[in-house]
């Protein structure tokens, strides 16, 4: 029985009949299994796969299984995909076995068993948090989350407090080095139509001071409220995950050129009217 690892899955290479492979996905929210041949959940060689054919077992570590049989399954030829009901938080030192729930379960072509023990040698489930000092990395990391003081991308480091930082994170604020770039080119595009006229509804949005109540120190800041720029703008403002809205600044820059060009359309007509007033009281 041979084990390996890789950045996106953990797989077991078995060498008993019956399954070839099985791969834990990065979140640890599936287990997928390739098997050597068409399996079933009849003595009689018949009926897909369910999940009550199945049984987890889970030690070590500190997430836990809120139940040992998986709760979803979907089977496509000789894969089978399993979800895992994983109560807590893994630290990566856990260790997964999914087998036969028994010895009349799971069935081949020739309507013979699997063994209940197939798997004897566990996958380790990848930890969910990650806490580093530094990490120096040019390649890929998957993890739930990160924790980290000082990140090295190719040599350039992303910080929290020091000024020469490539990125500064440092209470919630993000501050770059250099200049920042977003891919605009029209080649990238589609349904490309002119802006409608923006200067009434711009008018519509007050500037505001305000104050974060995460903000420890409560320094005062200048900016907008997302619930106003929603009412008007509703395509720069995103509803996060926890339902606090965010609004997109920088997509304010073509409302406020578009509102500038029809403020200068306006000008022109009253300079063009008071043209003409002159002339007729000359």
């Amino acid at each position: 029985m041979e084990t390996s690892q890789s950045n996106n899955t953990s797989s077991l290479n078995i060498v008993i009949p019956g399954f070839d492979a099985v791969q834990l996905a990065v979140n640890n929210s599936t287990v997928t299994i390739t098997a050597s041949e068409i399996l079933y959940t009849s003595s009689e060689s018949s009926g897909p796969l369910e999940t009550t054919d199945f049984v987890y077992s889970l030690s070590g570590g500190s997430a836990t299984l809120s139940s040992t049989t998986p709760n979803s399954i979907s089977t496509n030829g000789l894969i089978t995909t399993l979800g895992i009901p994983l109560s807590g938080i893994p630290d990566g030192s856990e260790i997964l076995k999914v087998n036969p729930a028994s010895s009349s379960a799971i069935y081949n072509g020739t309507s013979t068993a699997l063994s209940e023990n197939i798997m004897s040698q566990g996958i380790q489930l990848y930890p969910d948090t990650i806490i580093v000092n530094s990490l120096t990395t040019s390649g890929t990391i998957n993890t739930g989350s990160l924790i980290i003081d000082n990140l090295v991308f190719n040599e350039k480091t992303i910080g929290h407090s020091d000024d020469t930082d490539l990125i500064t994170l440092e209470n919630g604020s993000l501050i770059v080095a250099g200049d920042i770039y977003v891919s605009s080119d029209a080649r990238l595009k589609s349904n490309i139509t002119a802006l409608e006229p923006t200067l009434m509804n711009l008018l519509q949005i007050e500037a505001k001071k305000y104050t974060m109540l995460a903000d420890k120190e409560q320094k005062e800041k200048i900016g907008l409220l997302a619930q106003d720029v929603q009412k008007v703008f509703p395509e720069i403002v995103n509803t996060r995950k926890d339902g606090m809205l965010a609004v997109n600044y920088q997509a304010l820059i073509p409302v406020l050129i578009n509102a500038l060009k029809e403020q200068n359309e306006n000008y022109k007509e009253l300079e063009s009217q008071l043209s003409m007033l002159e002339k007729t009281c000359k």
